[in-house]
């Protein structure tokens, strides 16, 4: 059977219809799958194989970003950002964005709410059993009704490709060691929105970090580019040849290392102006 030589950690798991599954992961997140028949050698050979080529690649693709190999620890569970929010910050932006995802307010006024609780009570004292069965009937109709919400949240073409989007940004972020630990944290953010909030709000809070980063490696690059700046500059003086100037014709009649054309013309010059002072 192949074994896989990428170093990438992987699992296989067995799927609800009876297939199994090799899940790469790196730094803690999946990142691909590959189905196969248990019952068939060959395509779990095969599996193997795409998931090695596949991760190798990966691989590849982060190490040649970094200029160095992946530690072991860091395969799971990503590079280590600094801390760059205190804590009074880190806690305003959290509130913030679990408001996002918080359930819709009770709009009953305080009288109502009471009014209910204590209807809820009363039903409990006299029929204990009856209120159980409608407290669960109500419980795994929500439950119902919010699993249906999910999938239909998830069938959404436009939504699976914000996903898919979302979810390749918090693989790169995990493994830039540029970004602040805050932007990890907002990444993880902007993927819950991805997935289950509004694809509006993600667009924007993913431009705008966009614009952060754009400043922030503007920032961490000009020494850089100033360096290859000065660099182009002499290597395009490198370029440039130099040309003798024309030497005078009558100079040239005088020059040792003149050549033979130049010596000519001097001379039929001299020649020319002695004719036209006789």
């Amino acid at each position: 059977m192949y074994k896989p030589v990428s170093g990438l950690p992987y699992a296989i798991g067995v799927r609800s219809d009876g297939r199994e599954c090799i899940s790469c992961t790196l730094g803690g997140m999946l990142t691909g799958e590959f189905l196969y028949d248990p019952r068939d050698p060959a395509a779990k050979e095969a599996a193997l194989k795409a998931f090695d080529e596949y991760a190798i690649g990966l691989r590849h693709s982060i190490e040649d970003n970094l200029g160095r190999r992946l530690t072991d620890r860091e395969m799971y569970r990503g590079l280590e950002h600094v801390e760059d929010e205190d804590p009074v910050t880190r806690a305003k932006v959290k509130a913030e964005r679990e408001a996002l995802f918080a359930p819709p307010p009770d709009t009953r006024n305080w009288a109502e709410r009471k009014l209910d609780e204590h209807k809820a009570a009363k039903k409990r004292e006299r029929d204990p059993e009856g209120a159980f069965l409608e407290e669960q009937v109500e419980r795994l109709a929500a439950k119902k009704a919010e699993e249906e919400r999910r999938a239909a949240l998830a069938a959404s073409p436009r939504r699976q490709k914000v996903v898919a989007h979302a979810t390749a940004e918090k693989l790169a972020a995990l493994y830039d060691p540029t970004l602040p630990l805050s932007e990890i944290r907002a990444v993880n953010h902007r993927l819950k929105l991805a997935k289950e909030g509004n694809l509006r709000l993600y667009a924007k809070e993913a431009n705008e970090f966009y614009a952060r980063q754009e400043q922030r490696l503007q920032e961490q690059s000009a020494p850089v580019r100033k360096t290859f700046q000065v660099w182009g500059e002499r290597l395009r003086k490198s370029q440039t040849r130099f040309e003798l100037p024309v030497a005078d014709i009558m100079e040239a009649g005088n020059d040792p290392y003149a050549t033979a054309e130049e010596r000519a013309m001097a001379a039929a010059l001299q020649h020319q102006q002695q004719q036209q002072e006789t």
